[in-house]
């Protein structure tokens, strides 16, 4: 019953990140703090495989391989999260650099076009 309330606060924490329009200056830090805990908890799940399944059992789940799914599944929704919004700024970014290259070129006076019909 934990491991259920658990995951739906991580998704509803996600649809609450992703809902967000601009990610805050902090962001890169809890991200990094993330990687890192990410990281040690799997280093220490390799070392010690029965503190594994005796953390599902404390939330929940039957069997430790079965937490470790579960916990995978949110891991890769916020890396896709992450993914999908970096494309969007870059998106972004696109569009606004080539509307500043089209109007730069724009305002340029265009070159005389050369007759080259004479020139055979």
């Amino acid at each position: 019953m934990i491991i259920k309330l658990l995951l739906l606060a991580a998704f509803v924490t996600l649809a609450l990140v992703a809902a967000r329009t601009t990610p805050s200056p902090g962001f890169l830090a809890v991200r990094r703090i993330f990687i890192m805990g990410a990281l040690a908890t799997s280093a220490l799940a390799v070392v010690f495989p029965d503190a594994v399944t005796r953390a599902a059992r404390m939330v929940g789940v039957g069997r430790g391989t079965d937490l470790v799914l579960y916990v995978f599944i949110v891991v890769a929704i916020v890396g896709w999260l992450g993914t999908y919004r970096r494309l969007l700024d870059l998106e972004g970014r696109f569009a606004h650099l080539v509307r500043s290259q089209a109007i730069a070129e724009a305002s340029r006076p265009s070159p005389p076009l050369l007759d080259t019909a004479g020139d055979r």
